[in-house]
């Protein structure tokens, strides 16, 4: 499937597990694996930034978590500042169920060159304005690799800076 055949399908689900990963030398690091199920039931996790391809996953044992039904880690997905019953179900209700309207990717030119960690893969807008982003890698113990969501573009801006765009539809 190409990256733009995503728009105009809605999210059924999004799973996710991570893991620990040490190789000799290196600092601990957590490795995330998220998914996104969409209502078609296509599987998939959020290509990199360079691919025009997604790819289906077909592993029937992949044991992610949705993060709609798990409500520990929903409140640490959603709120960094604590549990907040009214910000989980806003979330929850501009995620699931809802039309992947655009995808961005973030752009790196002549001013902006800076490595983005969440710009590694596409990031897609919900047809609510939301966005949905991977962290595929991070040091152990940051929580930063993981499915994020952010409210809006100026969120996703505000958290990791300038570059991002909309690539489809332009």
């Amino acid at each position: 499937m190409k990256t733009e055949e995503l728009v105009g399908q809605k999210i059924r689900d999004i799973r996710i597990k991570t893991s620990p990963y040490e190789y000799e030398g290196s600092i601990p690091l957590r490795i995330s694996e998220g998914v996104i199920e969409l209502e078609n039931g296509f599987v998939f996790s959020l290509p990199f930034r360079f691919s025009d391809e997604v790819e289906p996953i077909n592993n029937p044992n992949y044991k992610g978590t949705s993060i709609f039904i798990l409500p520990g880690f929903i409140s640490r997905l959603f709120n960094t500042q604590g549990l907040n019953i009214k910000v989980i179900r806003r979330n929850i209700k501009n995620i699931q169920n809802k039309k992947i309207t655009g995808i961005y990717k973030f752009i790196e030119t002549d001013e902006i060159n800076s490595y983005s960690e969440i710009g590694q893969r596409i990031i897609l807008e919900m047809e609510t304005g939301f966005l949905i982003g991977e962290i595929e890698m991070a040091p152990m113990g940051t929580g930063h690799a993981g499915i994020w969501i952010f409210t809006s573009i100026g969120d996703l801006e505000k958290k990791f800076g300038k570059g991002f765009k909309k690539v489809f539809p332009k």
